[in-house]
């Protein structure tokens, strides 16, 4: 088969009033609906879900990815009002952003838990070996953590509202230049 915009456009919009929603399909709502990947595939390798979303004018259905996007949009605003060239990745690229064309960050974004031994936010980062860089976490009161991947081989990070130890990593954008120093040495 071979997929032109229109035959996306047209698959997507099967999706939206066969199962009679009205936002943009999440990637298992259209695996579920086509029972393949074949269209996800189409949909990541074109515009992403969020391109797609805003050229169908459909809402995107709120989530974790939602959530992330947040978070990356405010990372991005953070380091170019810092100086620095930001390039937004693709959805399932395996990190979020390329800062002065060689640092791979990844964002993630966390809103306040309440648990029985204080306040925290929790940033799940899905690989014990990361793929990135530097993990940018951004917490709901507007701080950032800028983290060297090299210090985390773990699951999740939770950052106490109060004191961390991660607090070392405050608003640390030297870590971003030390790194980019490092890599442009490389030939």
């Amino acid at each position: 088969m071979q997929w032109t915009e229109e035959l996306i456009s047209d698959s997507i919009m099967n999706v939206v009033n066969s199962m009679h929603i009205s936002h943009m399909p999440t990637r298992n709502e259209v695996r579920d609906f086509y029972r393949n990947d074949a269209l996800t595939n189409k949909i990541s390798k074109t515009y992403g879900y969020y391109g797609w979303a805003k050229k169908l004018n459909l809402p995107m259905k709120q989530n974790d990815t939602l959530t992330g996007k947040i978070g990356e949009k405010e990372a991005t605003l953070l380091l170019e009002n810092n100086g620095y060239e930001v390039k937004q990745m693709l959805q399932n690229y395996p990190f979020d952003l390329l800062v002065n064309g060689l640092v791979k960050i990844d964002v993630k974004y966390s809103h306040l838990y309440h648990g029985s031994r204080g306040d925290f936010y929790s940033f799940s980062l899905h690989k014990k070996y990361p793929s990135c860089d530097i993990y940018f976490l951004i917490s709901e009161d507007g701080r950032a953590f800028i983290v060297p991947s090299k210090d985390v081989q773990q699951l999740q990070i939770s950052i106490g509202k109060i004191h961390s130890k991660y607090e070392k990593y405050l608003w640390r954008y030297d870590i971003i230049d030390q790194l980019y120093n490092a890599l442009s040495i490389i030939p």
